[in-house]
């Protein structure tokens, strides 16, 4: 995913995502240093800052159609339980009073658009308003102390009433790539589904606003969120309404059956969906039937789909991935992922790297990623070095003269070939490296020396150089072992 995800952003497509597990937290920094700061936007709900925001606030005063809509199911998304059905009386008549409390704000600007101003209105004059009707609203049909009470905590003075009344509204207009990571509440049954609405409603807000641009939003792990009836609606209205805006939503799952157990689920997701994507499926084989009725798979893609991984060649390092348009068209592909993009999306996790058969000072050069102190690692990087040179005179060497690996080389494991020369163009001149790649592509980045004299470059995460004069070879730290091809 975070290939793909990193293509589409590439491509100038606006990304906003939902995920559990920081899967996606070294893409989002990388994406963030390359912008200096401008975009790769990471949200972390924790309890000291939650994720929170302002679902009637707009700057300026317009409410379409599809804003009041996604409002009232955010509303019945609150007050509904998993087993609780909404029935048209109640959906027509929180509809209702969400449209005349928008007429309230737009007349009267002095009030403040929030979930708290909305309570009140229901509470005070829309109660009333029902009491005086000629026609009677019983509480069978629609019962607003129950939802009044069951709101509460959301209101003033509640213990989630810092979610739905934020003085400051997230502003997702101009980021091109924002994360929300919300693992902190993935087990709250309270918090986890309303959390996941709220996100959903910002990039709404977002995509309604950019005109001809391609926006996408992507759920990690949503049908924990969206398993229940009202949670599946609002997923149905999300599904359809991106199509009008040039947008894509797209729902991630570890396991098909997560999604496909929940009808409600399968009905708002699957047959909304024209591209479908599944890795290895082989521990379904045994009931892949069931999957496939679901799915609405032909034999023939089915026998696609068990074939993954089946026979991959040894010798070459990918996996395969069966993608399927529309029931149209439908093919396995293999995805192989270069190691410099690997090395920056993988799931972060705080650990030492060590490599087998690169010097010991390699540890302190991926020791700077995990966010431990710099100096301090480059000084016990020397001391390893001093013990691995004492140990191993032909040990590659931090200390040498970038003239000395000027020219090309070349790697016998399949790494992307490598030049290493002077641009003049550059103030005060300087070294680049020029990684070439099998399909073409070319990247060139300045050499940089870094405390201690370790040299680098910044290639979706640092790059070590390093050199054995004795055996003429030149260390990279992510991509192995290179050999002269050429002065």
């Amino acid at each position: 995913m975070n290939h793909l995800v990193r293509q589409y952003y590439e491509q100038g497509t606006h990304v906003v995502l939902v995920d559990t597990g920081n899967s996606y937290q070294g893409l989002c920094e990388m994406i963030r240093r390359k912008t200096g700061g401008a975009d790769g936007v990471y949200f972390t709900y924790t309890e000291e800052k939650p994720i929170s925001f302002n679902p009637f606030y707009t700057d300026d005063y317009v409410f379409d159609v599809e804003k009041k809509d996604s409002i009232k199911t955010l509303l019945l998304t609150l007050w509904k339980s998993e087993d609780d059905k909404v029935t048209k009386t109640e959906s027509g008549e929180l509809g209702s009073a969400v449209n005349a409390y928008i007429e309230r704000i737009k007349a009267d600007q002095s009030i403040v658009p929030s979930f708290n101003t909305f309570y009140e209105y229901m509470r005070d004059d829309y109660r009333r308003e029902l009491a005086e009707r000629e026609i009677k609203v019983e509480k069978e049909d629609f019962n607003i102390d129950n939802m009044l009470t069951t709101m509460r905590q959301y209101y003033r003075g509640g213990r989630y009433d810092f979610l739905l009344n934020s003085a400051e509204n997230i502003d997702l207009l101009h980021k091109r790539f924002v994360v929300f990571e919300i693992d902190a509440v993935k087990d709250n049954a309270e918090l986890f589904p309303v959390v996941t609405i709220i996100i959903m409603e910002a990039f709404i807000n977002k995509m309604r606003r950019l005109k001809g641009v391609r926006k996408q939003l992507i759920v990690e792990e949503a049908w924990k969120a969206l398993s229940t009836a009202n949670m599946a609606e609002y997923l149905r209205y999300m599904y359809k309404t991106v199509r009008k805006y040039y947008g894509e939503a797209i729902v991630v799952t570890q396991e098909v059956e997560d999604i496909i157990s929940s009808p409600v689920v399968k009905e708002a997701i699957i047959n909304n969906s024209d591209c479908k994507i599944l890795l290895d499926q082989r521990k379904f084989m045994n009931r892949f039937n069931a999957i496939q009725s679901l799915l609405g798979l032909t034999d023939k893609e089915k026998a696609q789909i068990l074939s993954i991984n089946q026979s991959n060649d040894p010798s070459r390092k990918y996996k395969e991935v069966w993608i399927g348009l529309g029931g149209v068209q439908s093919a396995v592909y293999a995805t192989e992922v270069s190691v410099p993009e690997y090395l920056p999306t993988r799931p972060r996790k705080r650990r030492k790297w060590r490599y087998s058969g690169l010097p010991a000072s390699w540890a302190v050069i991926w020791n700077w990623r995990s966010g431990s102190s710099p100096r301090a690692n480059v000084k016990g990087g020397q001391a390893m070095y001093r013990k691995c040179i004492g140990s191993d005179p032909t040990a590659a060497r931090l200390d040498f003269a970038l003239y000395e690996v000027a020219g090309e080389w070349e790697s016998r494991s399949g790494s992307p070939r490598v030049r290493i020369y002077r641009n003049p163009g550059r103030r005060g001149g300087g070294f680049y490296v020029e990684v070439s790649y099998k399909d073409g592509t070319r990247f060139s980045r300045p050499v940089r020396k870094y405390w201690g004299g370790i040299r680098y470059f910044d290639l979706y995460g640092y790059v070590a150089l390093a050199y054995d004069a004795g055996r003429e070879v030149l260390q990279l730290s992510a991509y192995g072992d290179y050999y002269r091809a050429s002065e």
